[in-house]
């Protein structure tokens, strides 16, 4: 009988992450693909504030979401089915990437920045449990479960935690909060020792430091650019250099944990 129950709990948690794997992406074309609504990049065109990185930084997409179908895929295989990491993790990696495809939908046909806080924040809550039961996951991994696995999963939620950063930003400045810059320099803060932290912990994450250091670029830039926000920049900077620094040490990590 517990045999049977886990052969249906593998089987919805393997559709699940499968399914929406892909789903997510095509959520985010809604109004591309039915007319309706408005695309996420013309929502967000003119409510950029100050932790929220340049344009060009969000393309990472480009490589998040094939590195997480691909995920989908392998997880999918007979082979991994009964694999033990995926059975700690893949319930909340199908609900991060559920809750995605629900934020992508309501960016485009709704513009409530609280609601979309409150999924972001769900994708980043799902996601980073699923992160955090890898890290601390103790069995040595095969090469194909740290590209396959931790390298999707790690890229995804370093992603998401600048993006319910850079909402949480929106909301402080579209409520009007005094001494918004103060708060947006916090959360650039905030976001710099996140990624120093997750990307040295146990055995190191050098790919979840990569992104952060990707989007801090994207924000460093947006400063001097687009923000013309001198002291922000400087915060940006330090940031960027620290988890540079604590990047080198979780490659450091790696390479002695592997040799």
């Amino acid at each position: 009988m517990a045999a049977s129950v886990q052969k249906v709990r593998d089987l919805l948690r393997v559709g699940l992450n499968l399914v929406f794997s892909v789903g997510q992406v095509f959520a985010s074309f809604v109004s591309s693909i039915f007319g309706i609504g408005v695309s996420i990049a013309a929502r967000s065109a003119g409510k950029e504030t100050t932790a929220q990185p340049a344009a060009y930084a969000f393309s990472i997409w480009g490589l998040i979401f094939p590195a997480c179908i691909a995920y989908g895929i392998f997880q999918a295989l007979p082979a991994e089915r009964e694999n033990p990491l995926l059975r700690r993790i893949g319930f909340y990696t199908a609900a991060a990437f559920i809750a995605t495809a629900l934020w992508a939908i309501i960016a485009q046909l709704r513009n409530n920045d609280w609601v979309l806080l409150i999924v972001i924040s769900s994708v980043l809550l799902f996601a980073g449990i699923a992160l955090a039961r890898i890290i601390h996951y103790e069995p040595a991994l095969s090469s194909l479960e740290r590209y396959l696995i931790v390298f999707p999963i790690s890229i995804f939620t370093a992603w998401i935690t600048l993006a319910t950063l850079v909402s949480l930003s929106s909301i402080i400045r579209i409520a009007g909060i005094e001494s918004y810059n103060f708060w947006a320099i916090g959360i650039i803060i905030v976001a710099g020792l996140v990624g120093a932290y997750v990307t040295t912990a146990k055995r190191g994450n050098p790919w979840y430091g990569i992104i952060i250091i990707w989007g801090l670029t994207g924000t460093l830039i947006a400063d001097l650019s687009r923000e013309h926000n001198v002291p922000a920049a400087v915060v940006s900077g330090t940031m960027l250099l620290i988890v540079l620094l604590s990047l080198i040490r979780s490659l450091v990590l790696s390479r002695n944990t592997s040799g």
